[in-house]
């Protein structure tokens, strides 16, 4: 009886061991896939967001940074003209419009002595703000990259995002 029951918990030791690597191989497969769409899907919104931000761009208004600065927080503003003013006040500010660049911006706006690179933020904030109240494809990928972006510049990273989470 003994050698029966060794034996059969040794069978039972063994299927349980080798099924291990079966399951481990079928969630690998699974998480890959789960990945690989995640991937896929964010290409996708990328591309429309890419699209969307150069519809946005071409629809500013012409005006100069500190008009563009101070329309960002003109009352009842639609979020399709504050995303395009937003946008074309990074594009004034930073070089390449690239939030990444947030050390480009330098000086003031004078005479009101507003610093161009919190200006330069608040085109982030803002452009990221009126963006999500948009229903349209690829809005809420822009916003995300912008801070994406922000989060690639040392400085921007240290002043405007690690800070205000202290």
């Amino acid at each position: 009886m003994r050698i029966l029951r060794r034996t059969v918990c040794a069978f039972l030791a063994a299927c349980w061991f080798l099924s291990l690597p079966a399951a481990a191989v079928e969630d690998a497969a699974a998480s890959f896939d789960e990945l690989a769409a995640r991937y896929s899907a964010r290409m996708e919104g990328r591309e429309d967001a890419v699209a969307l931000r150069a519809a946005l761009e071409a629809e500013a208004v012409q005006a100069d940074a500190f008009a563009l600065w101070r329309s960002l927080f003109r009352e009842g503003i639609a979020p399709r003209e504050g995303a395009s003013n937003a946008l074309s006040l990074l594009n004034a500010l930073l070089d390449g419009g690239d939030p990444a660049r947030w050390e480009s911006a330098s000086g003031f706006f004078l005479p009101s002595f507003v610093p161009k690179p919190l200006a330069a933020a608040d085109a982030v904030y803002a452009s990221a703000l009126f963006l999500l109240r948009m229903d349209e494809e690829g809005a809420a990928e822009l916003a995300g990259m912008l801070f994406e972006r922000l989060f690639d510049s040392p400085k921007g990273k240290y002043y405007l995002l690690s800070a205000s989470t202290s």
